[in-house]
């Protein structure tokens, strides 16, 4: 969620060189091109052999680096290293309000105070207005057009001949380190809301997911051919360019969600433990179904796994019921745009 921020301080026209360093695959294949960035390296931090990893990461100190910004969240005692061993002068870091002993804070000689309360993009406004003294410009979320592979997902949505129904994607899915699989609403959940939907309104249903989604995917997904495919075995530029078809999206709070909010699709984000200020969908257009509990959020961006300390573990998210994420849907679709 940092693209907005660096859209703001490319157009701001300084007399810099902006480089990035991706650890997602995902993120350097879908930004490398945009013409936000100068020079584009990709390293996968967590699978590389540390021998190989610190080459790597020496190679691209070579540059001699001025400013260098660790973007939010990146709560993690092995960010906070890897930013400095990068070796810039000033180097430009959030200064969170859970923070772990041994988080090696101090080596962000530079760092600008968590809000709180602030969206994650706009915690990176402050990062580029704090580095290079610029007025924050809002910008939105967005994939360069050239990452649409319009054929394919034309192709595949005559394949399954769709060409003039309402398509809905759905993820039931969301990242699984740290404990984050409680972030899930339940996929039998899922499952019964396709069916409602399917049967008051005739949509069909692109169902999303990578592999740590396969097994739920299947679940939700047996019996209903004639109403739901399941988006597998594609890159994630090809899964862009489908939900580029969709008429309205329904997540957890996920990578997708985010991904549907750059492409300004319609969505219903379905939200339990996190914190709704700092990750709503961006570009807006969203209806978020959640509880009002009073211990709501709980979440917080921390190098900590994620834990609920009430005896009905996880209510947030657990108690939400279909009835109930139906009727923020049907909010969804009479909601002006």
């Amino acid at each position: 969620m940092a693209i907005p921020a660096i859209k703001m301080l490319k157009e701001a026209k300084l007399a810099v060189s902006i480089d990035a360093l991706f650890m997602n695959k995902v993120a350097y294949d879908a930004y490398q091109d945009s013409g936000l960035f100068d020079n584009c390296y990709y390293i996968d931090f967590f699978n590389t052999p540390k021998i190989k990893l610190l080459k790597e990461v020496y190679k691209i100190r070579r540059n001699r680096y001025h400013k260098s910004i660790l973007i939010y969240p990146s709560n993690d005692l092995r960010y906070n290293a890897m930013h400095f061993i990068f070796g810039a002068k000033k180097r430009y870091a959030h200064d969170y309000l859970k923070k772990n002993r041994i988080g090696l804070y101090f080596l962000n000689n530079q760092r600008v105070k968590q809000s709180g309360t602030k969206h994650n993009t706009e915690e990176n406004y402050e990062l580029i207005k704090e580095a290079f003294g610029i007025a924050i410009k809002k910008e939105k979320m967005f994939f360069p057009k050239e990452y649409n592979l319009t054929s394919f997902a034309e192709a595949k949505i005559a394949e399954l001949g769709w060409e003039k129904e309402t398509i809905i994607g759905v993820h039931a899915g969301c990242d699984i380190l740290k404990n984050q699989i409680n972030r899930r609403w339940d996929f039998r959940k899922f499952r019964e809301l396709i069916i409602k939907i399917a049967e008051e309104q005739g949509f069909k249903f692109l169902l999303f997911g990578g592999r740590v989604e396969r097994d739920i995917n299947a679940e939700i997904s047996k019996g209903l051919a004639d109403i739901l495919y399941e988006v597998k075995d594609t890159t994630f530029r090809e899964s862009v360019s489908l939900i580029r078809k969709c008429k309205y999206f329904i997540s957890n709070d996920s990578g997708l969600m985010h991904t549907a909010s750059a492409l300004n699709i319609p969505q219903l984000a379905i939200i339990g433990p996190t914190n709704q200020d700092y990750i709503y969908p961006y570009n807006g257009n969203f209806i978020i179904a959640a509880k009002k509990l009073a211990c709501m959020p709980c979440f917080e961006y921390s190098s900590e796994p994620l834990k609920c300390s009430k005896e009905n573990k996880f209510e947030c998210i657990r108690s939400l019921e279909v009835e109930e994420v139906h009727n923020f849907f049907i909010k969804l679709i009479n909601k002006p745009n």
